[in-house]
Order: C-alpha cells, then structure tokens, then sequence
C-alpha cells in the first residue's frame, strides 16, 4: 500500500470520527449514511471529505472542479453496505492523457490516451457502480499527467477537471 494513501486513510478515520460520526453508549460509531452529493453544485458536506480535489469555479453559467494529480481521492463512510453510482463529465487539459479510476481499490475505469480538448468541452461522460463497505470508502482518480510547478504559477499540479460530479446511493 502507498504510504501517502496510508496517510489519508488515518487523517480520513480522524476526521470522520470528528466531523459527521458519532458514538452511542456501547461505543459504536454511527456516521450519518451518504444520499447524494453534487460535487460541482455544491461545495462541501461534512459527509464526504476529498483531497486534490479544488473549490468550484465558475464562468458564467459554466462551472467546474480541477483534480489535482497524480491523484485525486473522495471518501466517505458507511455504516452498511449499499450500491452507489459516480457520475462525472471530465475535461481533460493534457494531450496523450491517461486517467484510472479505483472504488475502495478495485479498479472501475481506465481512460487512454485522452487529447486535449477544447476548454470546458466534455472529454469523457461516464457513471459506474460500486458496492460500499461497512466503514471507510474511498474513490480514487488517478492521472499520469499533471502541470508541474515550474509550468504553473500557483503550483497546483491540474490534472484534468470535472463538469459535473456525484456520488448517489441507489440501494
């Protein structure tokens, strides 16, 4: 296991127990279970935490999410089992682009050899499914290009963006 994905899965297992969990008399951690969030709409739940995953921004109507590489991660936990489907349009801003896509470490997609679109244009409309555990999951979108510091005058390593984002529980 990566040692920076094993870092995220500790800070993730404090903030939770912190932010959006709670403990009853026998000292069972119940969170509140995750419905729906619309990562581009809205910004924030105390239900989900991501990391390299930037603030919405906007033009006009239009508005979108960098992913900043080489890996962007959102977690959440539950308290059983249950279907969820990830629903995104990407844009990607690199040629020659190749973008992975994990649930809970189990591989979902694999996009090769993505061109650069035009700006805001959807490279890739897709959705998936994925059974959540009791506890901790994580999606994880992996990108093999990203900006470099040197190239990038505020140094954040934009890998590709997201149009549209959510996450919806169907069981």
């Amino acid at each position: 296991m990566r040692k920076s994905f094993s870092c995220l899965m500790l800070f993730l297992a404090l903030f939770f127990s912190c932010n959006s969990c709670s403990r009853d008399n026998s000292s069972s951690l119940t969170c509140a279970e995750l419905d729906t969030v619309d990562f581009v709409r809205f910004t924030s739940t105390p239900l989900v935490y991501s990391q390299g995953l930037l603030g919405v921004e906007r033009d006009k109507s239009l508005r979108w999410r960098w992913a900043l590489g080489p890996r962007t991660y959102i977690a959440f936990i539950s308290n059983k089992q249950s279907v969820y489907r990830v629903s995104f349009k990407i844009n990607n801003a690199i040629e020659n682009q190749r973008i992975t896509i994990f649930a809970n470490g189990q591989f979902k997609r694999r996009y090769e050899a993505l061109p650069q679109t035009p700006w805001l244009m959807d490279t890739i409309p897709d959705s998936f499914e994925f059974d959540s555990q009791s506890g901790l999951n994580v999606i994880e979108f992996e990108s093999e290009k990203f900006n470099r510091e040197e190239s990038n005058p505020d140094g954040n390593p934009y890998a590709f963006n997201f149009r549209e984002l959510q996450i919806v529980r169907i069981n």
